[in-house]
């Protein structure tokens, strides 16, 4: 769910439950951003630096640097100072530089999570992406109306169908409300979990959420081992090959372009997970992933992959394009279509096939199909019979970046797609 930052009287009420802390004396952050790329900040661009604290209740900001830069150029120094006093130790915490420039965020970081119970804090040098302006924010569907929500900029900014709206709050009952800053007639509503979105007042349909990543989500690595399991409510983080064991609540979730970012704490963890929607390969076994993983507590940092390597083959119909590297005859098609269940089938050049196929952690394997008793010419039941000797020998798959699925096994290789 979008929200603003809380109030003071918020932040000092959070304060106050997080219990007295011995030392008052402001923590300091500092650090500094750039950029590999040789191209320079425009004249007029600003930078800001900021510290949210996230809990069940949303996020509040707990400081922030804002930086004329009047024609500097990277690297741009920081520099924080927190209110030990309003920090809630079991938050968690996280910090993220911005670059904007005519009234647009052009540059982020990626979040860092800090651990503020320290005398000082050096991040090091954060490096800024680029962002395209709509690229970010949570993506809905509002009937078939693509829209995105977000707050990268000065104000939190409403896209809808490629057209953006800067966004002011308007306190108005229950819930968030959002008024255009250009167009009283633009709002969204956001209350109890669900959005409502007024174009030019006119009422959007229902909107949801476009695609999320689905949960349970799980995710894992190697040297040193670590896995992490997303539910509906908690999160189980699993590290050192099993010695260490963090079980959190889940505070929220939120969607950034093609990364989803899942927020825990509990006590004295906090894990921010973020899942980016790319062919993710485990770095032992070679196992494709539809998602790369990167797993942030206070104090480590894990990366790997994550989600079912099963959800890169099912759902689709594959084509097949070559059968080790000489080609095909390409009418009929020979195809496949994988389902959730463990099931294969399509059209082998001559006859329909199925067969039955198996995903472990290091291979797929595909037995020995069943097809139907049409004869073909001579070409295409020797194509047939080499298709179906390929895949009985898979053991092997994976994506190109052309999105091309390759298997591969004993009896040689194909592509699809």
């Amino acid at each position: 769910m979008f929200r603003v930052p809380a109030t003071l009287s918020a932040i000092l009420l959070a304060a106050g439950c997080a219990g007295s802390i011995p030392n008052p004396s402001p923590l300091t952050v500092k650090g500094e951003l750039t950029y590999r790329e040789r191209i320079a900040l425009p004249a007029g661009a600003t930078a800001r630096i900021e510290i949210r604290e996230y809990t069940v209740n949303g996020f509040s900001l707990v400081a922030e640097q804002r930086i004329d830069l009047t024609g500097r150029q990277v690297p741009i120094p920081f520099e924080l100072e927190v209110d030990r006093r309003a920090i809630d130790n079991e938050a968690l915490h996280e910090l993220r530089g911005i670059t904007s420039h005519g009234g647009y965020a052009r540059r982020a970081t990626e979040p860092k999570v800090l651990n503020l119970v320290s005398d000082a804090i050096r991040t090091g040098t954060l490096h800024l992406r680029p962002l395209d302006r709509i690229a970010f924010g949570t993506a809905y569907r509002c009937g078939e109306v693509p829209v995105q929500l977000g707050r990268l900029d000065e104000a939190p900014r409403l896209v809808i169908d490629g057209r953006t709206f800067r966004m002011r709050p308007a306190a108005e009952g229950s819930g968030e409300r959002l008024v255009a800053a250009d167009d009283p007639t633009t709002t969204v509503r956001v209350d109890a979990g669900e959005m409502t979105v007024h174009l030019n007042g006119q009422e959007l349909p229902e909107c949801s959420i476009s695609d999320p990543l689905p949960l349970p989500f799980s995710a894992g690595g190697n040297e040193p081992g670590w896995h992490v399991e997303v539910g509906a409510a908690d999160v189980k983080l699993v590290t050192d090959y099993g010695e260490s064991t963090r079980e959190m609540k889940l505070l929220g979730r939120e969607t950034e372009g093609d990364t989803t970012r899942f927020r825990a704490s509990s006590g004295a963890n906090a894990a921010l997970i973020s899942a980016t929607a790319t062919i993710c390969r485990d770095s032992a076994t070679g196992m494709p992933h539809p998602y790369a993983v990167v797993v942030q507590t206070r104090d480590d940092r894990h990366t790997g992959c994550g989600g079912e390597p099963s959800s890169l083959l099912a759902g689709r119909r594959w084509v097949v394009e070559d059968l080790n590297g000489r080609g095909i005859i390409d009418r009929p098609r020979m195809t496949l279509e994988f389902d959730s269940d463990g099931g294969v089938a399509g059209l082998a050049s001559c006859n329909r096939f199925t067969a039955q196929y198996k995903l472990t952690g290091e291979r797929l394997t595909i037995d020995p199909a069943a097809t139907t008793r049409m004869t073909c010419p001579e070409a295409l039941m020797n194509q047939e019979r080499r298709f179906l000797e390929i895949l009985e020998g898979v053991n092997h798959f994976d994506l190109e970046t052309s999105g091309a699925l390759i298997l591969q096994g004993k009896a040689g290789s194909l592509v699809a797609r």
